[in-house]
């Protein structure tokens, strides 16, 4: 989380998509699955903005992972 912050003091959002995803990641091991959603949907918005390809395909992978590990199965093929 202090990558995170220290990114978002920069300005530099592909640091800040990645750090949110490995954030979601470790939320969702942790069973907080709303905090992990959160988490990954703001790194998939912020990929989308960039438009990295790399970085939206992780962020859509993550995100649907923590969807399914949510119940949420129809979610997780969004």
């Amino acid at each position: 989380e202090a990558k995170l912050a220290e990114a978002r003091a920069a300005g530099d959002r592909a640091t800040q998509a990645w750090a949110l995803l490995m954030i979601g990641t470790a939320q969702r091991r942790l069973n907080d699955y709303p905090a992990a959603n959160a988490s990954s949907r703001e790194a998939l918005a912020l990929a989308e903005q960039m438009g990295d390809d790399l970085l939206r395909f992780n962020a859509h992978y993550i995100h649907g992972r923590n969807r399914y590990a949510a119940g949420d199965l129809s979610g997780a093929l969004d």
